[in-house]
């Protein structure tokens, strides 16, 4: 007999992706993504991408391929170490961009998006990934891509598993916010 620990289900990935659309000073989009495996936080990530989307829409369904090369990299490594992995749940905040993820969305506003994030599309159609649409409310990868309030932050940090750890804690997250988009205080995160 083998010691450890087994499960007879797959396991679930799930992502949450978003994006700020056209940043004030420079017009180009800001993403980032949060990769749960059974409900704990395991990858997360934000960037700036070099170009410029004309769109909303644009500007979340090329979050979305970020979202899901990441989460379908993290699926193969999983099931290389010998565990079943279910179809990848991608969660947008942006319905005509899950539509156009769909290709129930393909009309003359979206026809302007670079071929190569039609990639989701595939993948959807694939079966591989399925699109869930999540209000903004309660899209945690916001934690990434805009300022929130005290309430909102806290919320999120929670759902990431994370917490607050005194003074050292607090530098450190304000090292970062010198750093970020906005170039704002660690005030515009609270």
């Amino acid at each position: 007999m083998k010691d450890g620990i087994s499960s007879k289900r797959d396991l679930q990935l799930e992502v949450y992706c978003d994006a700020a659309f056209a940043c004030e000073k420079e017009r180009k989009l800001s993403k980032g993504f949060v990769v749960f495996l059974n409900g704990c936080c395991i990858a997360w990530g934000s960037k700036k991408q070099p170009i410029v989307t004309l769109s909303t829409t644009e500007s979340e369904y090329v979050a979305l391929a970020h979202g899901i090369k990441e989460c379908i990299g993290l699926k193969q490594l999983i099931h290389e170490l010998g565990f079943d992995v279910g179809n990848v749940i991608v969660h947008v905040d942006n319905q005509a961009a899950q539509h156009v993820a769909e290709g129930k969305g393909a009309s003359q506003r979206s026809r302007h998006i670079d071929l190569r994030y039609h990639w989701v599309r595939e993948q959807v159609q694939k079966d591989i990934v399925q699109i869930s649409y999540r209000a903004t409310a309660v899209m945690v990868a916001d934690l990434f891509t805009k300022p929130l309030s005290h309430n909102k932050f806290n919320l999120f940090v929670m759902q990431l598993g994370l917490c607050r750890v005194g003074v050292s804690g607090r530098a450190t997250l304000l090292a970062k916010c010198d750093a970020c988009q906005y170039h704002y205080s660690l005030r515009h995160h609270v």
